[in-house]
């Protein structure tokens, strides 16, 4: 392809990830500029189906997002990280896959999560992940896709800064809503924590299920950030935790925190500044690599 990067380039800028990871000096920060819609896309650049019913597996094409990818660059210009490529970055797989219907938002961009119809604690807690959820196929036959189309493009990854696989309070959140679940954590705790470990067991297997697909990348993967690490790096996130004082944080979120970043050895963290509250706990886990705020 036109303007491949040289090996010994790509070996370079390896070392100097690999020398981020042992926390040494890698030879200034690692940064990649997105001009433009390059991080957040516009849902409506990808033409999803209109509103008036629930997103179907089969609106999800990769003649859809394709646009996003097929220009890239393997090291992109000025960058220091590698153009990285993820299924439908901004969809939530994580909430389809466990039975949230998802819907396109009139006159808007974005799509809403709805809440798993009929939700009462028993089907919530017998939710488990089968080979045969059409949500979960779509998301493997879609990274087969990018993986065979990519032609040194970028590297496939286990998601995407513009739409990570959302974690344990965010499968709640959505398989509750969010005025639910904050009633649920005093209402019936003992269910919320079950089912909270059960959704990161999910996530868990949803990330092995996709590094299957993913060959390494000179020994190792990529992030979704750009970032090489030398073993599996997905990146675990809790956007929903604002709802948590710290104290449930602890108690219901913790547990399920130190699970899914010691499942993988290079794991990382998204975490928004409005909850600065936790990190002190994050810090603590000794599993966890990287922490992007």
């Amino acid at each position: 392809m036109n303007g491949e990067p040289l090996e010994e380039d790509i070996r370079a800028l390896v070392e100097r990830h690999r020398a981020f990871w042992q926390r040494e000096n890698a030879g200034g920060p690692l940064l990649r500029v997105f001009p433009g819609e390059g991080v957040i896309y516009p849902l409506r650049s990808t033409y999803l189906p209109p509103p008036g019913r629930p997103v179907q597996p089969e609106d999800l094409t990769l003649e859809r997002f394709w646009h996003r990818y097929e220009g890239e660059r393997l090291i992109p210009p000025g960058s220091s990280t590698f153009a990285f490529a993820f299924p439908f970055a901004g969809f939530p797989w994580m909430e389809a896959i466990i039975g949230c219907p998802i819907e396109v938002v009139p006159r808007s961009s974005s799509l809403w999560i709805r809440p798993i119809p009929d939700a009462d604690w028993d089907a919530l807690l017998s939710i488990a992940l089968r080979d045969d959820n059409p949500w979960l196929q779509r998301l493997l036959a879609l990274t087969d896709e990018l993986v065979a189309r990519s032609d040194g493009r970028y590297i496939v990854t286990t998601g995407h800064i513009g739409g990570l696989l959302h974690g344990a309070s965010d499968m709640l959140a959505g398989a509750l809503g969010n005025e639910r679940m904050c009633y649920e954590l005093y209402d019936h705790p003992h269910e919320v924590a079950q089912f909270l470990l059960r959704v990161t067991d999910i996530w868990i297997a949803v990330v092995q299920r996709l590094l299957e697909r993913i060959p390494p990348f000179h020994g190792g993967y990529v992030n979704g950030y750009g970032i090489w690490a030398p073993g599996p790096a997905p990146i675990w996130i809790e956007d929903a935790l604002l709802f948590f004082s710290p104290e449930n944080y602890r108690r219901f979120l913790l547990p399920c925190d130190r699970k899914a970043l010691g499942a993988f050895p290079y794991s990382g963290m998204h975490l928004h500044s409005a909850a600065l509250y936790v990190l002190d706990d994050l810090l603590a886990i000794e599993e966890l690599r990287v922490l992007q705020l």
